[in-house]
């Protein structure tokens, strides 16, 4: 079958456990920042009555409770922190329902750990060198086209000129080499491809002697148009005409094409991403996919993945939940939870630095790098505590961390 596509993407293993974290993160993160109102009301004297401590633990949106801790970090009264409804943010403070403005100087801001998805195009690439024969396949399902017979079908270790085609298959019949497929994946218009495809085409004439034909995939409807118009080789009549293969020319895969045929449901998938049947095939191919080795099934799903519309992803991610067709078993269940014990340990740590940090915002105390990168740095939660506590009287960023 090949190898696994180069996906430098979070495998779906991982995708259940961050799906399990960030939901254990945003819960505890809400529960967390009314403990640390609660702390700086304690360390400020201001005992809430039971209407005002039941508003307080009933509320379940993060920028409202920062705006209390702002508003607790000065107040003289109870009364005052909830007095008018919402308050005016203050810097640093988000408002109710925004996150909190954790942004830093670029020598010292935090780098997202979550990784781009492969480019589309190399996805493609690597169906065909998992499985040449769908070249051919392809090929023999439409009018007008016949193709040699042959028995195997392998990537070829073709020289090719410049930025040539994707990748070229050669076909054999018994011991001798029946013909060669120069393969193409074209994602745009290039006007510079119609000048490397027939130096491609003669390249790979000459150094696999054998008949050759150029074959172009596309999933873009004008890609399609541009790519099957004939290149004129010279002044005569000479002309090369590339076979084309657009959405419409590559089948939709439902249940009964894609047994067998994981590489094709995936090309379906995203060929017909736009049809109203794309959910069920972007379902047929995570399916067909199933059946393969864990890393290549994780590659294919997530390139199926990375064509659905964001509504549609997250109901594809309850299905597979529901189904559990993907893993079987409880896996899926175990991974979330998994995750959602490591999202609470950090939601209390996300909502201690935040709740210090916005009071320190409300009391006009400024934070530098050093105190910033201090926040941030420390998973010990006694500490944070402490530090929160300092942070409700402080007058200066030396009564909350000591000196320097």
């Amino acid at each position: 079958m090949g190898k696994a596509l180069p996906y430098t993407g979070v495998s779906y293993v991982q995708r259940w456990v961050d799906e399990g974290r960030a939901k254990g993160r945003a819960e505890e993160r809400v529960s967390a920042r009314v403990e640390a109102l609660l702390a700086v009301l304690d360390a400020r004297n201001l005992v809430p009555g039971n209407r005002m401590r039941y508003q307080i633990e009933e509320c379940t949106d993060e920028g409202t409770l920062l705006v209390w801790l702002g508003a607790a970090a000065t107040a003289k009264t109870v009364e005052e922190v909830f007095r008018g409804g919402p308050r005016e943010v203050l810097p640093g403070v988000p408002g109710p329902g925004e996150a909190l403005d954790d942004s830093r100087p670029e020598s010292v801001g935090r780098p997202s750990d979550v990784p781009e998805a492969p480019p589309l195009r190399e996805a493609l690439i690597q169906l065909f060198r998992n499985c040449p024969a769908m070249a051919a396949e392809l090929l023999q399902e439409q009018d007008g086209i016949a193709l040699p017979p042959f028995t195997a079908a392998q990537v070829a270790d073709v020289d090719l000129p410049g930025a040539g085609p994707a990748l070229v298959v050669a076909f054999r019949s018994e011991d001798r080499m029946a013909f060669a497929l120069v393969v193409e994946v074209q994602m745009v218009v290039d006007p510079q491809k119609k000048l490397s495809w027939p130096c491609a085409l003669s390249a790979a004439r000459m150094q696999l002697e054998c008949p050759v034909m150029l074959l172009v995939v596309t999933p873009d409807d004008l890609v399609e148009d541009w790519a099957a118009e004939p290149i004129e080789l010279g002044l005569g009549s000479d002309r090369i005409t590339p076979v084309v293969l657009g959405p419409l020319a590559i089948p939709a895969a439902v249940d009964g094409t894609a047994v067998g045929r994981p590489e094709l449901a995936v090309l379906s998938a995203v060929a017909h991403r736009f049809d109203p049947a794309a959910f069920e095939l972007a379902w047929t191919a995570i399916r067909a996919a199933a059946s393969l080795g864990e890393e290549i099934a994780e590659s294919y799903t997530a390139v199926v993945m990375s064509v659905l519309a964001e509504p549609d992803r997250a109901l594809m991610r309850e299905r597979m939940r529901r189904t559990l067709a993907y893993s079987g078993g409880d896996d899926v269940q175990r991974w979330v939870d998994e995750g959602r014990e490591t999202g609470v340990e950090e939601g209390r740590l996300d909502a201690q630095r935040d709740a210090i940090l916005a009071i320190l915002a409300a009391r006009g105390i400024e934070r530098g790098d050093a105190a910033w990168d201090r926040v941030f740095a420390c998973t010990h939660e006694p500490t944070l505590d402490a530090w929160l506590r300092a942070a409700a009287t402080a007058e200066r960023l030396e009564d909350v961390f000591g000196e320097p």
